[in-house]
């Protein structure tokens, strides 16, 4: 594979480009994933283990059906994640993932008085 704008891979090994950068990120494009039937490419965002990270602003998994622009652009975002972005990326996955609980357990709890009403009822008569 050749460069995406600025950026040209670390290491080519067949089908896979990677790139690493100075914040300890990277990523890996393949050209026969998502999008490879089309000419596109599919990219992975890897962590400082230089394995698949799926805890990034950028992507909560991989990201296909990308031009070499955005592979370019994705690139760019990777280069630039800190520390911080990261720990607020989380937060807010966080956040998310508790205001799905909350509601999914005040969804329990109506339908836990509604069913205590309908027994009060039913032995009241």
């Amino acid at each position: 594979m050749t460069k995406f704008g600025k950026h040209e891979p670390t290491t080519v090994t067949g089908r896979q480009s990677k790139f690493k950068f100075a914040n300890g990120y990277g990523a890996s494009v393949i050209n026969d994933g998502y999008g490879g039937d089309r000419g596109l490419y599919e990219l992975g965002v890897l962590g400082p283990d230089e394995n698949l990270t799926y805890q990034t602003p950028i992507t909560d998994d991989v990201l296909g059906y990308l031009t070499p622009e955005g592979v370019a652009d994705a690139l760019d975002q990777i280069e630039a994640l800190t520390e911080t972005s990261i720990i607020g990326a989380q937060i807010e996955k966080e956040r998310n993932e508790r205001d799905v609980r909350i509601a999914e357990l005040e969804a329990e709890l109506a339908e836990l008085r509604a069913a205590r009403e309908n027994e009060t009822a039913e032995a009241s008569r």
